[in-house]
């Protein structure tokens, strides 16, 4: 039978295994495991996100409010940033895989990894390698700045940070709301045919003013090539819709002298401005080279985009 010094050395021993467990597991559940780095936070947005491979370094930087990249300072996808530095921000580490250098093992030498370094007020506020992802969850094997250790890292941080130069430009070239348009005017062998608003057409003498409202925007459209031709509601409208947005497939290393003449040309004005785009034969029938008076490069855009465009009166007849 236990005396009395034996039941309170039990008590006590009791007591000190239950408070490590209760320590164990509050720091499992704070994600407060000593293998794993605390990463520095931020607040506000970052100035800079420098992505560096063996092919090359892409160089990501704020300037007069937008996101550009590399010395061209070519217009980023704001989205496509965001969601990269929102990732980078909120990394989360879920494991130490090895406290042993297996960079081979885990695409983690020179010539496989994604150094990126994230920048703010000049300052480096993540710095991380990035190697494979792991073969049996949505995790990447990632270094932390100059430690040897691998972690896992929750995410597919490749796809993200991986792109080219031209995964991270900015598509979008036109963004004109249907409504914003009074006129879309189409130059296309050798017939010009201008879509306007009813409302905004020249009127016939003793002609009523306004349209029946039937079209997007507001007011029945008509040709002022063709006037007494009815139009395809529908038509029109898929018409005005496709500048919002209108997108490019890719930006080819071509030169202007390089990419012929004109097929197509079509003016969009709005209340504010006149916009124009220029459609040429592409390097393939999947494709044409496009040029626009809102971007100074040239671009591909699907041939379907660009066949749209490439019509008769007839093809818009009701």
């Amino acid at each position: 039978m236990m005396n009395g010094a034996g039941k309170k050395n039990l008590i006590i021993t009791l007591g000190v295994i239950a408070l490590l467990l209760f320590l164990y597991y509050a720091s499992s559940y704070r994600g407060g495991n000593p293998d794993i780095p605390e990463l520095e936070e931020w607040n506000g947005s970052a100035d800079e996100i420098t992505i560096s491979r063996n092919s090359g370094t892409i160089r990501l930087y704020r300037k007069e409010g937008m996101w550009r990249i590399n010395r061209e300072g070519f217009p980023a996808d704001a989205g496509i940033v965001e969601k990269m530095e929102k990732k980078l921000l909120e990394l989360q580490i879920t494991d130490l895989s090895s406290r042993r250098p297996h960079y081979e093992r885990f695409g983690l030498t020179p010539e496989n990894t994604i150094a990126v370094v994230v920048k703010k007020d000049g300052a480096v506020v993540r710095n991380i390698l990035i190697g494979n992802k792991s073969s049996k969850t949505s995790h990447t094997f990632i270094r932390v700045g100059d430690r040897p250790e691998i972690f896992k890292a929750s995410g597919v941080l490749r796809s993200q940070f991986g792109k080219s130069v031209e995964g991270y430009r900015d598509k979008n070239i036109l963004n004109i709301t249907p409504e914003n348009i009074v006129s879309v005017e189409i130059r296309y062998r050798n017939t010009a045919l201008t879509f306007a608003r009813e409302s905004a057409a020249p009127k016939k003498e003793g002609a009523p003013s306004g349209g029946n409202g039937n079209a997007p925007g507001g007011g029945k459209i008509v040709c002022l090539e063709h006037p007494d031709i009815e139009l395809h509601t529908v038509k029109m409208a898929n018409l005005m819709k496709s500048f919002n947005p209108l997108q490019a497939q890719s930006f080819p290393d071509v030169s202007a002298d390089s990419i012929g003449k004109s097929l197509c040309t079509v003016t969009v004005k709005t209340k504010k401005k006149s916009v124009a785009l220029n459609f040429y034969k592409g390097a393939t029938r999947y494709s044409y080279f496009c040029t626009s008076s809102e971007s100074p490069y040239i671009f591909n855009v699907a041939s379907y985009t660009a066949e749209k465009y490439m019509k008769e009166i007839q093809d818009f007849k009701r």
